[in-house]
C-alpha cells in the first residue's frame, strides 16, 4: 500500500509537495476507511482513498503525471528518452517537459515514494538533474539516489559517489559476498543516467529485495494518466470472466441491449459488443459494436471495469486521471463504497484520482484527510498541494467535523476553485 508521494520541480510544482496516504492525527469516525497491515511486526494504517480537487489547469494532472513518470523511469532503470510507448503521458518519454517551465534556476526533479509490501517497508528516492524546461540536449544525471528498508538506509548515492550501511545491508545479501570487493565494483560502474537500485543493487546485492520493490511498482501501483483514453484492449483479464461481469453491471446500469459479448479482433485484441434483439420473424440477434451504441459513460465504465477488480484482487494502489468523466457520480461513490468496504476489499487496494464534481465533498463519504486540493499561484503559476485535514479543527480558517465541505468550497473557505466569467469573451469583438 502506498503512504507517501512527494516530488519537486515538475511541471506546475515547483517546491516540494506531497501527497499523504496516512491518516491524519486527530481525524476521528470513519474507521472503516483505514486499511491496515504490517511492517516489521508493526501495524502500518493508510488511507483507502484520496479525492484531488482544483481548478483547470491547477495541476491536479500533474499530479498523476509525476506518480506515472516516476513509475517508468523505476521500471526502465534510467533517465533516457525513449520512442513513445503505451501513455498518452508525453512526459513520461520526453523527460525534458518534466522540469517546471517558469523557473530560471536549474533545480534538480525530485521523487520520492514511501510503500508497504509483504511487511517490508521501502522508501525510495531519486533526484535528477535534467537541465531546465525543454532542454532535449542536456547531459542529464542522476545526483542522488536514496533506499531505505524498514526504516533503516541501506545505501544512498550521491552522484558518482555511494555509500553502504553494511550492517542494514548484510540482511539481503548472501553471506559469501566481499561487500569492499563489491562496493568498489559498484562504484566503478555507476553511471550518470542508470538508476543503482536497477543496475548495480539488482546485479551485485540483492536481485530479490530489488524483485520485491519493482514488482509492487510495476504491478501494484497502477497510474492511468488520462484514463479517459484507456479502452478494453489497454487491460487483460480472462474473456469470460469478463463477460459475465459486464452483463451483471448492463443490468445494474439499466443498457437497452439483450447483452454484452467480448470478441478478439484480427490483432487479438478484445472488443466489446452489444448485442440486440432484431425483430424479425427468424428473431435473430444483432451485434454492434458497443463504442457506437452504448452511451459515453457506460462504454467508459464498461472499459475500466477490469482495472478495479485487478486492483481489488491484488491489493494495488490505483491512480486514477479523469475518473468520472462521463460517468454517473452515483457510480463512483459505489467505487468509494467498495474500497472502503473491508469485506469487499480484503487485500487494502487504494483509490486516488481527481475530479470537479463537488458530490464528493462530504463527510459521510469520505473523510477530511481523503480530500486533497490543489491550487496554482495567479502570479508565479506554482502550484501547491494540501489537505482539508491541514485546515485543523480549532482557530482561524479552522474546518469542523460538522461543517458543510461542499458549502464551504464554494464560498472559496478552502480555496483551489476559481471563478470564471466568460460573459467578457462572447461580447468582445476583437
Amino acid at each position: 500500500m502506498l503512504l507517501s508521494f512527494k516530488t519537486s520541480n515538475f511541471k506546475s510544482f515547483l517546491d516540494e509537495v506531497e501527497l499523504k496516504m496516512t491518516p491524519a492525527p486527530k481525524i476521528k469516525g470513519m474507521d472503516y476507511s483505514i486499511i491496515k497491515q504490517t511492517s516489521n511486526k508493526k501495524e502500518i494504517k493508510a488511507l483507502s482513498t484520496s479525492i484531488i480537487y482544483g481548478s483547470n489547469a491547477s495541476g491536479k494532472t500533474n499530479i498523476v503525471s509525476a506518480m506515472d513518470v516516476f513509475r517508468n523511469i523505476i521500471l526502465n532503470g534510467n533517465i533516457r528518452n525513449r520512442e513513445k510507448i503505451a501513455t498518452p503521458d508525453y512526459a513520461v518519454w520526453r523527460l525534458e517537459l518534466i522540469p517546471n517551465f517558469n523557473s530560471l534556476k536549474q533545480e534538480p526533479t525530485t521523487f520520492d515514494i514511501e510503500f508497504n509490501i509483504e511487511d517490508v517497508l521501502v522508501k525510495y528516492g531519486i533526484s535528477i538533474d535534467l537541465g531546465n524546461f525543454l532542454a532535449g540536449e542536456y547531459h542529464r544525471k542522476i545526483i542522488r539516489e536514496i533506499l531505505i528498508i524498514d526504516n533503516k538506509e541501506i545505501y544512498e548515492r550521491k552522484e558518482k559517489e555511494i555509500s553502504f550501511e553494511e550492517k542494514n545491508l548484510k540482511k539481503y545479501i548472501p553471506d559469501n559476498i566481499d561487500l569492499n570487493q563489491v562496493e568498489a565494483l559498484a562504484i566503478n560502474n555507476l553511471d550518470d543516467e542508470e538508476l543503482f537500485l536497477c543496475n548495480g543493487f539488482k546485479n551485485l546485492y540483492s536481485k530479490t529485495l530489488y524483485d520485491k520493490i519493482t514488482r509492487w511498482i510495476g504491478q501494484n501501483f497502477i497510474v492511468a494518466f488520462r484514463s479517459n483514453d484507456l479502452t478494453i484492449t489497454d487491460l487483460t483479464n480472462g474473456k469470460e470472466e469478463l463477460t459475465r461481469y459486464y452483463n451483471k453491471i448492463a443490468k445494474l446500469i439499466g443498457t437497452s441491449t439483450e447483452r454484452i459479448e467480448l470478441v478478439d479482433d484480427e490483432k487479438g485484441n478484445q472488443i466489446m459488443l452489444s448485442v440486440f434483439a432484431k425483430l424479425t420473424e427468424s428473431n435473430n440477434l444483432n451485434a454492434v459494436p458497443s463504442e457506437i451504441v452504448e452511451s459515453l459513460g457506460t462504454f467508459r465504465f464498461l472499459g475500466l471495469f477490469p482495472i478495479f477488480k485487478r486492483a481489488l484482487d491484488i491489493g494495488a494502489t490505483l491512480v486514477m486521471d479523469e475518473l468520472d468523466a462521463s460517468i454517473n457520480p452515483m457510480i463512483i461513490i459505489s467505487l468509494i463504497n467498495i474500497f472502503h468496504d473491508e469485506q469487499i476489499n480484503k487485500n487494502g487496494a487504494q483509490l486516488i484520482f481527481n475530479t470537479h464534481n463537488p458530490i464528493f465533498l462530504n463527510k459521510n463519504i469520505v473523510r477530511r484527510d481523503e480530500i486533497k486540493f490543489v491550487e496554482k499561484n495567479d502570479t508565479t503559476r506554482v502550484s501547491e498541494l494540501y489537505a482539508l485535514s491541514d485546515f485543523g479543527t480549532s482557530g482561524e480558517g479552522s474546518v469542523r467535523k460538522n461543517e458543510d465541505y461542499l458549502k464551504n468550497y464554494y464560498t472559496n473557505k478552502y480555496g483551489a476553485i476559481k471563478f470564471i466569467d466568460l460573459s467578457e469573451v462572447f461580447k468582445s469583438k476583437e
